[in-house]
């Protein structure tokens, strides 16, 4: 998930004026490293649900982050601003 932060605050055509790389990676540092951060990671089905949703919407480019987003087993809901997923 903080890959794709870094995607975004370092990308020039959503921002006029950046984030650069190197302040990025602090500020995520900072996340990751204060004292009510935890780090979770995908469960045991993850891929199988990856997979199957990959394939049901037939997942290209910018839909296949989405679909990696939506098959990891936490409870969340998840918000983009891409295009609607065909389902």
């Amino acid at each position: 998930m903080l890959s794709g932060f870094l995607r975004v605050v370092s990308h020039p055509k959503i921002f006029e004026t950046p984030s650069s790389i190197i302040n990025a990676l602090t500020f995520v540092d900072q996340l990751k490293n204060a004292p009510n951060a935890i780090c979770i990671a995908p469960g045991a089905m993850h891929w199988q649900i990856f997979d199957t949703c990959i394939r049901q919407i037939e997942a290209k480019v910018n839909d296949i982050p989405d679909a990696y987003h939506a098959a990891l087993e936490w409870s969340y809901e998840w918000v983009t601003m891409d295009s609607v997923l065909r389902g």
